[in-house]
C-alpha cells in the first residue's frame, strides 16, 4: 500500500497553488486524478480554451505569474491562460497518479483511499 502525507483528489485549476504551496513545504504528496474526464484532456482535446479574454485572472492566485509572464497590465489572452496551465500541467504531468477513488475509509489519523484500478493509497489528510 502507497503512503503519503497528502493526497490530492483531482489535478484541475485549483490545484495549482497547493501543489506550489506543498512544493515549498517538503510535505510528501500525491495526486490522483481522472485522465479523460479532466480539464487538461479537454483542453488538449481542444487546444485551447472556449473563451477570448480572461477577466478572473487578476481576482485569482496567479499573482505570482504575473511578474513572470506578462510584462505590461492588461488581461491576458485566453491562449496565454492555456499556455501558462499547460506549463503547471507539464510540471506536475509525472505526479500523477490517473485512476479513479471508488472508496475512502476515515480512520482517527489516517484515510485509506481505494481506486478503480483495486490500488489503496493510506493518506493522512485526503484533499
Amino acid at each position: 500500500m502507497k503512503e503519503t502525507d497528502i493526497l490530492l483528489v483531482g489535478f484541475g485549476f485549483s490545484a495549482v497553488p497547493l501543489l506550489r504551496e506543498l512544493d515549498l513545504s517538503g510535505v510528501s504528496y500525491t495526486i490522483l486524478s481522472e485522465k479523460d474526464g479532466s480539464i487538461w484532456a479537454s483542453l488538449a482535446r481542444s487546444d485551447g480554451l472556449d473563451f477570448d479574454l480572461v477577466s478572473s485572472y487578476y481576482t485569482s492566485f496567479y499573482t505570482f505569474d504575473l511578474v513572470e509572464d506578462f510584462s505590461e497590465d492588461r488581461y491576458p489572452t485566453a491562449r496565454e491562460f492555456y499556455e501558462m496551465h499547460l506549463r503547471y500541467y507539464r510540471k506536475y504531468q509525472d505526479r500523477i497518479i490517473v485512476d479513479r477513488v471508488t472508496l475512502i475509509e476515515n480512520k482517527t489519523d489516517h484515510s485509506i483511499v481505494h481506486t478503480q484500478s483495486g490500488d489503496c493509497i493510506k493518506a493522512k489528510h485526503v484533499v
